[in-house]
Order: C-alpha cells, then sequence, then structure tokens
C-alpha cells in the first residue's frame, strides 16, 4: 500500500496541509496492487473501517487499485513520490491552494 490523494500531501506537508470533507469524517486515501484489493476490503472490515463512499461520519478508507505500486517512503511511511503530489497540488488549487510552499525534500 501508499499513500495517495490528500494525505500523500499531508504526509508530504508533515501534516501542515490537510483537507477533510467535514470534521466528522477522516478519509484515508490508498493506492493497493489490484490483485490485493478483495484482502484489504476484509482487512478493513475487520477492524471496522467503511470503504462506503457515502458514509459521512468516522473513518472512511478509499481503496485506489492499481497495477503497480511506484511510490517512496517518506517519515517512515510508503508514499506516492513528491513529484507527483506537486502535480496533483499544481493541477487542483481549488483544494490545495498554496501546499507547494509547505512540501518537504527528501525522501
Amino acid at each position: 500500500m501508499e499513500w495517495t490523494g490528500p494525505e500523500a500531501v499531508g504526509l508530504w506537508t508533515g501534516w501542515r496541509y490537510t483537507v477533510s470533507p467535514s470534521v466528522f469524517t477522516k478519509v484515508f486515501t490508498i493506492d493497493v496492487p489490484e490483485d490485493t484489493l478483495p484482502a484489504w476490503e476484509a482487512y478493513l472490515r475487520r477492524c471496522r473501517v467503511s470503504t462506503d463512499p457515502r458514509r459521512r461520519i468516522g473513518a472512511i478508507a478509499r481503496l485506489n487499485p492499481v497495477k503497480h505500486l511506484h511510490g517512496t517512503r517518506h517519515r517512515g511511511e510508503p508514499v506516492i513520490p513528491r513529484e507527483e503530489v506537486m502535480s496533483m497540488i499544481r493541477n487542483h488549487r481549488g483544494i490545495y491552494a498554496e501546499a507547494s510552499r509547505l512540501v518537504e525534500r527528501g525522501t
């Protein structure tokens, strides 16, 4: 697995920039190898973490099945590469504003 989406931005900014659809919800966006998707869904069910996008309160996991993980490690966590995060920030200024100034160097 590797963190992607808003969690990747949060991790690469040292959690100085975070976004959430609601103060009552924490969404975890994760890339997982597509062949492990059923195992991840079962694991999250056992941990009582919802994958239902309609849920509006509590923790929600958004699983993105991918053919290959291509991430790196930052602050000890598996995450998409810095360049990908910078591109995401530039392409979605309405969500991430000037978060690029907070993105840390290194892996």
